[in-house]
């Protein structure tokens, strides 16, 4: 049963990712430069398991910054 989350997870991951390539090819590179981007990057990376201190120099985020981000979703 773990194996078929697993699987599905992956399969979820793999459209965002469509999606966003997508997105970036309609949108060019006006797309990537937003702040929206790279909110969606940070929540990627960070579903993906990447740490906070990894993905702050990513998404050229301060390290606070993202914690504080991240404490309001959850």
């Amino acid at each position: 049963m773990g194996r078929m989350v697993c699987l599905a997870q992956e399969d979820d991951f793999a459209r965002v990712l469509r999606e966003l390539n997508r997105l970036a090819r309609e949108g060019g590179v006006l797309f990537l430069k937003t702040p929206r981007f790279r909110q969606v990057l940070l929540y990627l990376l960070y579903a993906a398991g990447l740490t906070l201190e990894e993905i702050a120099p990513i998404v050229d985020f301060p390290l606070a910054e993202l914690q504080a981000l991240l404490a309001r979703e959850d």
